[in-house]
């Protein structure tokens, strides 16, 4: 199991995962930090303006925070906010067109992490790893 927590990486490992499960004749599965949070909506009633994950926003800021908030840019949060537009319109179009991420967001967030706290990103990191308990258990994806 590869969990993957960057948007950018899921043609990657898509491609991946084809590849080792055939080399290695062994089931190889792939998931995102935030795919499954999203497909349940559990994030929704910590986040104070979005239902899910978009980039470097309250939610993305929050698990830096609790995870590695040395990373954090802090002194620069007031500046980190960006375009509200919904994750499928603005990144997973129907048409696969190549577009700068500065084209999205000037400020590279989509969202607002000015809301963004470590004690939110403990909870959604919990709720992630909950998420990906309870299907692994339930004998997916393997079946």
């Amino acid at each position: 199991m590869i969990v993957n927590s960057h948007g950018g990486n899921v043609a990657a490992l898509n491609a991946l995962t084809t590849d080792l499960a055939r080399e290695l004749s062994a089931p190889i599965a792939t998931t995102s930090l935030y795919s499954l949070p999203h497909e349940s909506g559990a994030y929704a009633e910590i986040l104070e303006d979005q239902k899910t994950v978009r980039h470097a926003c309250e939610a993305e800021t929050s698990m830096m925070l609790a995870a590695f908030a040395d990373c954090v840019r802090t002194g620069r949060i007031s500046e980190a906010f960006g375009p509200m537009s919904s994750r499928e319109a603005s990144l997973v179009p129907s048409l696969n067109l190549w577009r700068s991420f500065k084209d999205l967001s000037p400020s590279g967030v989509l969202g607002d992490a000015r809301k963004a706290s470590a004690e939110k990103g403990e909870r959604l990191l919990d709720i992630a790893a909950e998420l990906l308990a309870t299907k692994l258990i339930a004998g997916e994806p393997w079946g």
